[in-house]
């Protein structure tokens, strides 16, 4: 119990400190304590407050996609349906001229899956790059329908 309290204190100071620094009407933190696994809590979250973009920071593992992302955010990643920004540990602002889409190839998108990437590219005139998260480069004829379809 004490632990759970001692926990909600330090998200609502950091909270506090951030919007100290930031202070900015645009934005709104919420703390949210949940013991859930992580991504079936994100997703319960998003669908309660209605969010449409999930923001973590990721300080990567072992291996070459985990090194790169962490494990949970490839969780998140392939586990959410909602765009996941992940911002890697010790990154300095810069502005922005690429944005990384990541799949796995097994998901068909439409327009619709990807307007909010596509508005953010076409608006600002950043380059795309397809990363494909898998434990094969192997790929199944739906997968490399799939690629085709995002390079076009």
């Amino acid at each position: 119990m004490y632990a759970k309290k001692l926990r909600e204190w330090k998200l609502e100071n950091y909270i506090k400190d951030i919007t100290s620094k930031h202070n900015n009407i645009l934005h709104k933190f919420i703390p949210i304590v949940d013991y859930d696994n992580l991504v079936a809590a994100i997703k319960q979250v998003a669908e309660k407050q209605r969010i449409e973009l999930v923001v973590m920071g990721t300080k990567g593992a072992s291996n070459k996609a985990r090194r790169l992302f962490g494990t949970n955010t490839i969780h998140v990643i392939q586990g959410c349906t909602l765009p996941v920004l992940a911002i890697p540990d010790k990154y300095t602002f810069k502005p922005i001229e690429k944005v990384m889409f990541t799949s796995n190839y097994e998901m068909e998108y439409n327009y619709t899956d990807l307007k909010a990437l596509i508005d953010l590219v076409e608006h600002n005139d950043y380059k795309i790059d397809i990363l494909h998260l898998g434990e094969s480069n192997l790929l199944s004829l739906e997968q490399e329908s799939v690629k085709t379809s995002l390079q076009n």
